[in-house]
């Protein structure tokens, strides 16, 4: 309920893989990154239509996934740039 009430600054945002995050990610590993004090849920692949809660971080990223990340909307927003600034 905490989460849907607009007295909170939480949020969960489910982020469509696409090319640009592509460019710079393989892997899940390669995403998780503790500075933004977001928390990965998990990813939806989208080719095999079934979500992996806590995946294996040698998943492979693919266009189209989707990754479902929690935390304050704006560590969330910050992560969500960071995927599409790239890290490579």
């Amino acid at each position: 309920h905490a989460l849907r009430s607009n007295h909170h600054s939480v949020s969960m945002e489910e982020i469509v893989v696409d090319k640009r995050i592509l460019e710079g990610f393989d892997v899940v590993g390669d995403i998780v990154d503790k500075k933004f004090h977001v928390v990965f849920l998990g990813i939806y692949k989208n080719s095999m239509k079934k979500f992996f809660f806590n995946p294996d971080p040698l998943t492979a990223l693919d266009s189209g996934d989707y990754l479902l990340v929690i935390g304050k909307t704006q560590f969330v927003k910050e992560f969500i740039n960071y995927l599409h600034r790239g890290r490579k």
